[in-house]
């Protein structure tokens, strides 16, 4: 890394630089006996029933192996750290979706408190699941201004982009799929292969949806990850389900045309009441709602099924349907909110907005909780660490002149208190 007064200097500066590798021969394919394999890497391998028997033994049965290509996080917003050093304090801005993980992360690295690490991030842009890593640009911007004594600002350029925040790895998933004459399904065996770099490690589970997707008393996944020589993978946009559900709905496609079963008709006969893993009930779910609806507003009826039978001049036209499964989790969160003497509230957290209307939610979300209408209502994210500080101080300052009203701390798990 080179630190100079200008962009122009520090790129010029680089450009005299010379490295010497030692190199090696790279581990670069799933099938190279050189690879190490992690069978189950996070214990999330499922299996219930007698799947192989219930193959073996089913009316119908397809067999097919699935592939997905390697996706990268590529926002048009380059992703940019300017970091700040104030004696044992630090003060960083980043592209970042995870706030808490950056000002953590850098606590450890750098054996500095956390409350002395705000990290503020307003507004990210796009960041499609990078955002959610601390890249080493992050830590390589708050040494150097730690070494410098000055603050520094790290943008990556656009090549950079694609070899250091990550990607969605590639996927070889081979899923076979059997049922009952009249569309019942018996039996799901879904595998998935996936690489990650040779020192690395990414939650990244693709069979993990399949267990929970349809009423089937015979199911198994299993995931292996494959260590090759690659920049490390990390998470984007569902990571693991995107790729898991793109397998098991093109299986249902396939088994629909095998039986001669609308593929509607069959996700809709397979449908599960309850959750077909855990055996619990739905806290609600509409899906065979959307499924009607859906198909009643595209017109999946008046459809030609046959494959290449439709065409608008001299296009071809298919319709096409899936069902997908994506696992709710909550984690524990916190936000601040002050009311001021004149009814209005200022309500902060480290939630971040990458332009899914964050601050439109939040803000009517709060204005509901508190009973006030929206316009008086005011939202900040993203700076979870100067936020909670700068709210400390200004309500200890306020409340002892008698300006402040009211001040809580809201806990998810917890209600509001």
């Amino acid at each position: 890394m080179v630190v100079a007064e200008s962009l122009k200097e520090a790129d010029a500066a680089a450009r005299l630089i010379e490295i010497e590798y030692e190199s090696s021969d790279p581990i670069l394919s799933f099938d190279d006996p050189r690879a190490a394999q992690i069978v189950n890497p996070w214990q999330l391998d499922r299996t219930r029933g007698d799947v192989q028997s219930a193959l073996a033994s089913a009316d119908v049965r397809v067999d097919e192996i699935y592939s997905t290509a390697v996706n990268t996080c590529n926002p048009l917003g380059l992703f940019a750290t300017v970091a700040a050093w104030d004696g044992d304090s630090l003060t960083v801005h980043d592209s970042t979706q995870w706030p808490h993980g950056v000002r953590e992360s850098l606590a450890t690295t750098f054996g500095v408190s956390v409350d002395h690490i705000p990290v503020l991030t307003p507004f990210v842009g796009g960041a499609f699941g990078a955002g959610l890593r601390v890249w080493p640009h992050v830590v390589l911007a708050v040494l150097a201004a730690r070494e410098t004594k000055r603050p520094v600002k790290l943008v990556l350029t656009r090549a950079q982009m694609f070899t250091s925040i990550g990607h969605r790895p590639r996927s070889v998933q081979p899923v076979s799929i059997a049922a009952t004459r009249t569309g019942e399904l018996v039996a799901v065996d879904h595998e998935a292969r996936s690489w990650v770099g040779v020192v690395d490690d990414v939650l990244d589970p693709i069979t993990m949806e399949t267990p929970n997707s349809y009423k089937c008393p015979n199911v198994s996944v299993r995931d292996k990850q494959v260590r090759l020589n690659i920049p490390p993978p990390g998470w984007m946009r569902a990571p693991g389900a995107a790729e898991g559900n793109f397998a098991l709905e093109s299986g249902i496609d396939e088994l629909a045309y095998a039986l001669d079963i609308d593929p509607l008709t069959l996700r809709m006969r397979n449908y599960a009441e309850v959750n077909p893993q855990s055996g619990l009930p739905w806290s609600s779910n509409g899906l065979l709602e959307c499924y009607r609806r859906g198909a009643d507003r595209f017109g999946w009826s008046r459809r030609n099924p046959s494959p290449r039978s439709m065409r608008s001049g001299s296009l071809l036209v298919g319709y096409g349907m899936a069902g997908i499964t994506y696992t709710f989790y909550l984690p524990p969160c916190k936000a601040r909110a002050s009311i001021n003497r004149d009814g209005t509230a200022f309500v902060r957290s480290a939630a971040t907005d990458i332009g899914t209307g964050t601050y439109t939610v939040m803000t009517l979300l709060a204005a509901e909780i508190l009973g006030l209408p929206p316009e008086r209502v005011r939202f900040g994210a993203g700076g979870y660490g100067t936020a909670e500080l700068a709210a400390t101080r200004w309500v200890g300052t306020h409340r002892r002149a008698g300006k402040c009203r009211a001040f809580c701390v809201c806990h998810s798990r917890a209600g509001i208190h």
